[in-house]
């Protein structure tokens, strides 16, 4: 009887083996480390970009991570130019965010996603007073969907994940993202 279970155990175990799954993923959350460097190396290859809006031209010049330690969003800021009817030779200016991660397994990429707006500024101050409200208020949107196209980290092969992402953790150097069930 105790050798039948024994065998059974064994056969139990080269059989989980056979699986391909790392041993933290059956024994709880699997953690991934994205160095930010690499999201600010990624966000530096995507820009510039430029994108037409219903009241003119966005074109987003730049966009880097700010510091956050601590935070379970990563912080954005973008520069870009807005160019309209009324400023033709455009109006630059900052708008900041705080960004989710979300992972598609398809890809094995990470993008940045749900975007809070932080702060809009326009830096050239003789020119804001012909911003229109509508500009405005769509720029941030506009910089955002040029920002969440942005892939900003891909696993390589041998990382494997499972389940969804259920917390993240910004640290000076790395962005913690923690998948489990």
């Amino acid at each position: 009887m105790l050798r039948t279970l024994w065998t059974g155990m064994l056969l139990l175990l080269f059989a989980g083996c056979d699986l391909n799954l790392p041993v933290s993923s059956l024994l709880g959350p699997t953690e991934v480390k994205i160095p930010i460097s690499a999201i600010d190396t990624a966000l530096a290859k995507a820009f510039p970009v430029t994108r037409k809006a219903r009241f003119g031209t966005v074109k987003v010049l730049t966009a880097t991570t700010l510091p956050n330690v601590g935070g379970k969003s990563i912080p954005v800021e973008a520069r870009f130019n807005l160019v309209t009817f009324e400023i033709p030779e455009g109006v630059n200016g900052i708008v900041t965010y705080q960004a989710d991660i979300v992972y598609d397994p398809l890809t094995r990429s990470f993008y940045l996603t749900r975007f809070k707006m932080g702060n809009l500024r326009f830096t050239n101050r003789d020119l804001v007073e012909y911003v229109s409200m509508a500009a405005a208020k769509g720029t941030p949107e506009v910089v955002a969907t040029a920002l969440a196209g942005v892939r900003i980290y891909r696993l390589d092969e041998k990382t494997k994940v499972s389940g969804k992402i259920n917390g993240v953790l910004v640290g000076k150097k790395t962005v913690t993202v923690r998948f489990g069930k």
